[in-house]
């Protein structure tokens, strides 16, 4: 989809087909945002799975600034936008070379009940853990997955049912499509979107090459959780870095107000003011925040819901994403022009604010959990106080874990602490 709708949009030659071209490769984005992230999850040792989520979203901030890079290279070549539309065909051909290589997740094979593949697969997640390990690992794995089917395959229906009417489920897609809908509603895509528009009316002669500032900073702050993710804790990156994002906006809408902008978003004075350089500041410290905890925070959702309905919340959580990312986008420019840029910017402001509260509130600290100890968070509410005191507990257990590797009889294990523990009680 991704290489066919690329190549209608190189060869456009009127609104329909690229219309046409641009609606496949939103095909293609739509399955890849929802595949990619469970893909990474279900494959992923509970230590790393974090990084691993955070390395796609990466490599999606990556693609950003070189596709801004390409676009301001050939800006002013002949039929230049060809060329920026018509290459996005090349990684989609890599990607569909690499993929004839790559396995299916160990939990898929265990539900079709294909024990022997999915151990071989662990065994690769896995290098140095012991037949013994990898085999305990599976019959937990299986033992989760039937607890709740009763060894029976589900339909689209039952799926459905058990998605909305548990409540443990529907807590953890309330958790996860509501992080999605801040992540969209936080206007990121917006700034992405029309960062030409926004710096042409703070008085920057050349505002593309002004928007390759913002997606470099995105791409380069998203390093930070990789780095703290799995260590310093979800929950903790998120509470952390948010309240940067309401800060900024709100000091960024004072400073439009101090520049003279048309009600037809037309700038007035040319020359660029302090105002104008302030809100470029704002706007890069806004996207420093975001990267940093929220904006990889999007991805990571799809390890809050159990296997058993994790397609389907997943489908959920795409939809909420592109759904609010529509909404953000077709308002946004309506908005500048009704309450003027400043309201725009501080209702945004006010937005992130009331986020902020829901994260505190709502949001459980799931690092270091597997994929079936994560389901047993929201079993009796939002998991708050009970991942807290999971955290401890495995505290306790890692000093205790650390002082038994001293003693010259120590065992060194292959495994995570939890990966580890939950495969003993399994």
């Amino acid at each position: 989809m991704f290489v066919i709708g690329s190549i209608l949009q190189a060869a456009s030659y009127g609104i329909p087909q690229m219309t046409i071209g641009r609606f496949i490769v939103g095909l293609g984005i739509g399955q890849a945002s929802m595949v990619a992230p469970v893909y990474i999850v279900e494959m992923s040792p509970a230590r790393l799975r974090g990084r691993m989520v955070v390395i796609d979203n990466l490599a999606l901030n990556c693609g950003q600034c070189i596709g801004i890079a390409l676009s301001i290279a050939f800006q002013h070549t002949t039929h230049g936008w060809r060329y920026s539309v018509g290459l996005g065909a090349a990684p989609a051909l890599l990607l569909l070379g690499l993929c004839l290589f790559i396995p299916e997740t160990p939990r898929y094979l265990i539900m079709k009940d294909k024990l022997d593949t999915a151990a071989k697969v662990i065994s690769k997640i896995y290098p140095k853990a012991t037949q013994q390990e990898v085999s305990d690992k599976v019959q937990l794995i299986r033992l989760q997955l039937f607890e709740d089917l009763g060894h029976k395959q589900m339909s689209t229906k039952q799926s459905f049912k058990l998605l909305y009417f548990d409540r443990g489920n529907l807590r953890a897609l309330i958790v996860g499509c509501g992080i999605v809908a801040i992540n969209q509603f936080a206007g990121t895509n917006a700034f992405l979107y029309y960062a030409p528009i926004l710096f042409s009316l703070v008085g920057f002669d050349d505002p593309l090459t002004v928007s390759i500032v913002v997606s470099g900073t995105n791409f380069l702050f998203g390093f930070i959780p990789l780095k703290f993710v799995d260590t310093f804790g979800r929950r903790r990156m998120l509470l952390w870095t948010m309240w940067i994002v309401p800060l900024s906006l709100c000091v960024g809408a004072v400073a439009m107000s101090y520049i003279p902008i048309g009600s037809d978003l037309v700038l007035e004075d040319k020359r660029t003011t302090w105002a104008g350089v302030l809100v470029l500041v704002c706007v890069i410290v806004f996207v420093m925040g975001f990267s940093s905890g929220l904006g990889p925070a999007i991805w990571q959702v799809n390890e809050l819901f159990a296997l058993e309905v994790r397609s389907f919340a997943a489908m959920m959580g795409v939809c909420t994403c592109w759904g609010s990312n529509l909404i953000v986008s077709s308002t946004y420019l309506s908005m500048m022009k009704g309450i003027t840029p400043a309201g725009t910017f501080g209702f945004y402001s006010a937005l992130m604010g009331v986020a902020y509260v829901c994260v505190y509130l709502f949001y459980p600290e799931v690092s270091g959990m597997t994929l079936e100890e994560i389901k047993l968070v929201f079993k009796d509410g939002f998991g708050i106080k009970r991942s807290e005191k999971y955290l401890g507990r495995e505290k306790e257990r890692e000093k205790r874990r650390i002082s038994m590797l001293l003693k010259p009889s120590g065992i060194r294990s292959n495994w995570s602490t939890s990966d580890h523990r939950v495969c003993s009680r399994g």
